[in-house]
């Protein structure tokens, strides 16, 4: 997975980015910070999806595993 490194650039963080709802300034280092955060929690759920996915590939395996010692008996 490609991270965005938020460290490359020279950020002016107190520069305003725009307003909010209720006309509140959002300054840069605001939204940075709001990036880097959704960054963390994109890898940390990838990370999640990864191991969920090899405990399921074991699972299957065991259960193809059984499945096959079954029809042998069957088949005897």
């Amino acid at each position: 997975m490609s991270t965005l490194n938020l460290n490359q650039y020279n950020w002016n963080r107190t520069m305003i980015a725009g307003h909010d709802g209720y006309s509140n300034p959002i300054h840069v280092g605001e939204l940075v910070s709001a990036l880097e955060g959704n960054q963390f929690s994109l890898e940390a759920a990838a990370a999640t999806i990864r191991q969920q996915a090899k405990q399921i590939a074991e699972l299957e395996a065991g259960l193809n595993h059984a499945l096959a010692r079954l029809n042998e008996k069957t088949a005897a």
